[in-house]
């Protein structure tokens, strides 16, 4: 970036001129350095999430699924081990009054003494 010079009435006046221009162009160009770097790190994120594989899982080379839980019937394949139990992920009810029905008399409900 090349500076104009500006003319003034003294050689103070100049210098001071010159390190406020020189200043403006360091942080002009440090801002540049940073939204650069910023633009590459979302360009590398972006890659790299568009690497998902669509294949069914299985175990890598070599490696076995874990061993069959005693409870179990037959061994479970990757999907069914992915997939959280209703205790882990319990179904969620939003509405907890199913029906209004009238309280029936408490005989242990009695006023203060």
């Amino acid at each position: 970036m090349k500076l104009a010079r500006i003319p003034t009435s003294s050689p103070a006046k100049a210098g001071a001129q010159y390190r406020a221009d020189r200043n403006l162009a360091r942080t002009f160009a440090s801002a540049c350095g940073r939204i650069t770097l910023l633009g590459m790190g979302l360009g590398v994120t972006l890659a790299l999430s568009a690497c998902g594989s669509r294949e069914g899982l299985r175990p890598a080379d070599g490696k076995t699924l874990p061993v069959k839980p005693a409870s179990a019937r037959s061994q479970p394949d990757a999907q069914q081990l992915l997939t959280p139990s209703t205790q882990a992920q319990p179904i969620r009810v939003d509405e907890l009054l199913r029906s209004s029905t009238d309280r029936p008399d408490d005989p242990f409900d009695l006023p203060p003494p």
